[in-house]
């Protein structure tokens, strides 16, 4: 009986000394992993003042936003949100399937009409926030906005998608390989800074 005793506790031993740490570093990567895929889609640009830029199916100039997939395979975030406020995560879900192509864009109307391509929410000009979330209400992406000009978007910087920029002529379902610089209002107007959040 003490002979089994022992070989229990020797066994418990290396359990805790070897297979746990496997274990948990095992866990560990896969929670990186998903997390390094998510980072994939990004808030590209978006329009808070729509009037002349682009219209939608009913010929309504509604506000927009569009998300860009940075991996090189197509990605369906059916399932995903979106949301103009940060702490109702779970506002508006994306349809499923949704596909974006590989280096791809989709453009979502925030017009709060409520249905495929039209999130339940519209934009405020004078300020507020955007956020991209998983299936889970994991935070993906996400930025908050100051005053916004009419038919003025602001965007991810052609090439540099870490930097953000006013776009005067904006660029609906434009990938950011295509993007055109127009200026960066950042340069001249302190007034005027927009700070993403890190996710």
């Amino acid at each position: 009986m003490q002979f089994l005793n022992l070989q229990r506790a020797l066994l418990f031993c290396f359990f805790i000394a070897y297979a746990l740490p496997v274990l948990a570093e095992t866990i560990s990567i896969k929670e990186i992993d998903v997390t390094q895929a998510h980072k994939k889609i990004v808030i590209n640009e978006f329009l808070a003042s729509n009037k002349n830029v682009v219209d939608d199916e009913d010929n309504e100039a509604s506000d927009w936003i569009e998300l860009l997939n940075l991996e090189d395979q197509e990605l369906d975030i059916g399932g995903f949100y979106l949301t103009d406020n940060l702490n109702v995560p779970t506002k508006w879900q994306i349809p499923k399937p949704t596909i974006i192509p590989s280096k791809g864009v989709v453009l979502f109307w925030a017009s709060g009409k409520n249905r495929t391509s039209h999130t339940n929410f519209k934009l405020d000009k004078d300020g507020e926030e955007i956020g991209l979330f998983d299936e889970s209400a994991y935070q993906l992406d996400a930025i908050r906005f100051d005053f916004q000009s009419t038919d003025i978007s602001y965007g991810r910087k052609a090439n540099d998608p870490a930097t953000w920029m006013f776009f005067q002529t904006p660029t609906p379902y434009q990938a950011k390989g295509v993007k055109r610089d127009v200026y960066d209002f950042m340069l001249f107007f302190e007034s005027f800074r927009l700070l993403p959040i890190k996710a």
